[in-house]
């Protein structure tokens, strides 16, 4: 009888190393020529915005000083009355635009806690016989409008004294009180 006996083992294969040091130095050396390269593209690329931003300001300056001169030729007498009116109207337009804008920031300070601070004041104040069809804030909570019913109109001083009672109310004075049958 024969017998066999297998000599093979992979564990005396010759393995391939993935990670080296000569796979690793390869690979560091192809990440350095990348970015040398990727520096010299980009360095160059600046420099070529440096020149269109400086051809940029050279030609602003020349037209800053032809305007400056052409200013200085023209007299005051020769100015066009056209010019002047849509001047007028172009600093009234902004004034107008300055003051919305700034009335926008201030009720933008106002909304932040928004309209429910209105509500819930309503939602507090309650009065039986009196009932609210609506309200409106604007100015950012300047003006302040309410529609209602009530049973009997003495009520209405009566639901205004506890209106007041809350912090959103107070400080604001009736300028107008408008009762219909």
């Amino acid at each position: 009888m024969s017998q066999q006996i297998n000599l093979f083992n992979p564990i005396f294969l010759k393995q391939e190393k993935y990670f080296s040091a000569k796979t690793m130095v390869e690979s560091l050396t192809l990440i350095l020529v990348a970015l040398c390269a990727f520096y010299v593209y980009a360095h160059s690329e600046v420099k070529s915005f440096e020149e269109v931003a400086a051809d940029a300001a050279h030609q602003l300056a020349d037209t800053r000083d032809r305007f400056i001169n052409l200013g200085g030729t023209l007299s005051p007498q020769r100015r066009s009355k056209l010019l002047e009116a849509q001047l007028a109207r172009a600093e009234t337009e902004l004034r107008g635009k300055q003051a919305l804008l700034a009335s926008l920031r201030g009720a933008a300070v106002d909304k932040a806690h928004g309209y429910s601070q209105y509500f819930a004041a309503f939602a507090r104040r309650t009065l039986p016989g009196v009932w609210l069809t609506g309200f409106s804030v604007a100015d950012g909570g300047e003006q302040l409008s309410i529609r209602g019913r009530v049973l009997h109109p003495d009520l209405v001083p009566a639901y205004l004294r506890a209106l007041n009672k809350e912090a959103v109310m107070r400080g604001r004075s009736v300028t107008l009180l408008k009762l219909v049958a």
